[in-house]
């Protein structure tokens, strides 16, 4: 792993730290989010479908960690660049992903079937598997993804 993909990585949990996650006491909180468009919704009907059958609290914590994970990436600018190719932005969410929703929202593997396996052709669709360069259009598709993704979490698929 590259210094600078670590310091992406550190950036993300430093974001989650000081802006955290939401309670379990939070049973009529909402996030405000845009509509995401026909083909997303389309893209994501299978984690929407898994989402739905999910306590309010993990659909919370899951669109919290979607909208987080497109904050983080969007907010690169031309002279501060993180993630440089696709591989990174994998990294990056695996990670993210992996302390967000597993470890601090306790979600075990199989907690919702087919809920890993349905997000990752999410983004496989939406940025491929190979390994290419992050440009401005590739990085505003990995954000309307993440956006949709937490679109399935806040129930309204």
């Amino acid at each position: 792993m590259t210094p600078t993909v670590r310091v992406a990585i550190a950036a993300g949990l430093l974001y989650f730290a000081a802006h955290g996650l939401p309670t379990a006491t939070l049973e009529t909180a909402t996030i405000e989010l845009q509509k995401p468009s026909a083909e997303m919704l389309q893209a994501t009907a299978d984690v929407d479908r898994i989402m739905r059958n999910a306590s309010h609290f993990d659909r919370l914590l899951w669109s919290e960690v979607w909208v987080k994970v497109a904050r983080i990436i969007n907010s690169e600018t031309d002279t501060e660049v993180v993630f440089t190719d696709t591989r990174s932005l994998r990294q990056f969410n695996l990670i993210a992903f992996q302390i967000a929703w597993k470890r601090l929202g306790d979600n075990k593997k199989d907690k919702y079937l087919g809920l890993g396996e349905a997000t990752e052709r999410v983004f496989v669709e939406a940025i491929g598997l190979d390994v290419k360069p992050v440009t401005p259009e590739l990085r505003a598709k990995f954000v309307e993804t993440c956006t949709a993704l937490a679109w399935c979490g806040a129930g309204r698929g």
